[in-house]
């Protein structure tokens, strides 16, 4: 007979709560589990493949996102983060040798800029970086903190071969003070738990927090769009959240870029389905506008 498992454990490389009700566990001789139960938990060990490969970003939610250096510099900033140890150290050589597109000159004004703004630490042939922005490990128990998923983020970065483009990345990042914890969507009430209460904030809402000129709101929004991981969409837009639909007037971001709350829950599982399964429709009806 299956036996399942109700204990909450730790996870002691990134400090994430993880709930192993989900897990099945089957006794000497049990025959396997169903069909369906296979299915289900073959798509959770696809989604948990990289558990442990993301970095916490540190930030206060309903309060803008900001740095002390330019947009471009900022987005740059977390991508070297990602290639951190978990004591926060990164090594010279990756620095230079990241897939940045970045020559000579443009290294040398991000370490200048990143030191004189307190975000790197040069200590001979290593960097350090500020672990009040970026850490790893056991966190607090507040919840200021989302995971932003390593490999994804650095895949979005190395496509990016624009300025322009990077600094639209950013734009991403300050959704994230505003993305509700337990399902990624743009809310004035990030926190809220209970999903009828949700107050959604609108893509032009959003450009007004950070002070963008909304009447370029729906250009933006375009620019964005455009932006796909493994094929995959990154700023999604619903009316309900049964599928993504480009004339949405609600946001959600793809949680595969980033999320904050319990990866274990069906809701989370739910979201990423949103994405993997709406992306061909979604793609198909954007490239005929």
């Amino acid at each position: 007979m299956a036996k399942r498992i109700t204990q909450r454990l730790v996870d002691i490389d990134t400090g994430e709560l993880i709930d192993t009700s989900l897990l099945i566990q089957m006794d000497s001789g049990d025959r396997v589990v169903s069909k369906a139960q296979q299915e289900f938990l073959q798509k959770q060990s696809a989604r948990y493949q990289d558990k442990t490969s993301f970095i916490w970003l540190n930030f206060q939610y309903g309060v803008n996102l900001e740095f002390p250096v330019d947009s471009a510099v900022a987005v740059r900033f977390l991508y070297f983060g990602t290639a951190c140890g978990k004591d926060g150290i990164i090594q010279r050589n990756k620095l230079m040798n990241a897939k940045l597109n970045l020559d000579k000159n443009q290294q040398t004004a991000f370490l200048r800029q990143t030191q004189q703004s307190g975000l790197l630490r040069q200590d001979g042939s290593a960097y350090f970086v500020n672990q009040q922005i970026i850490s790893w490990g056991e966190h607090s128990a507040d919840s200021n903190h989302i995971r932003l998923f390593t490999n994804y983020y650095r895949t979005l970065c190395e496509s990016t071969h624009k300025q322009a483009d990077l600094k639209r990345i950013y734009y991403f990042l300050q959704m994230i003070p505003y993305l509700n914890r337990q399902t990624n969507i743009l809310s004035h009430n990030p926190l809220e738990q209970d999903h009828d209460r949700i107050v959604y904030m609108s893509f032009t809402e959003f450009c007004d927090k950070i002070h963008f000129n909304t009447a370029h709101s729906a250009k933006l929004k375009k620019q964005l769009s455009a932006f796909r991981v493994h094929n995959e969409l990154i700023l999604g837009f619903f009316n309900d959240l049964s599928e993504l639909t480009p004339t949405g007037s609600n946001v959600i971001i793809n949680p595969k870029f980033c999320f904050g709350g319990d990866r274990s829950i069906k809701k989370y599982n739910d979201i990423c389905a949103l994405f993997e399964n709406e992306k061909n429709i979604y793609i198909s009806a954007t490239s005929k506008k």
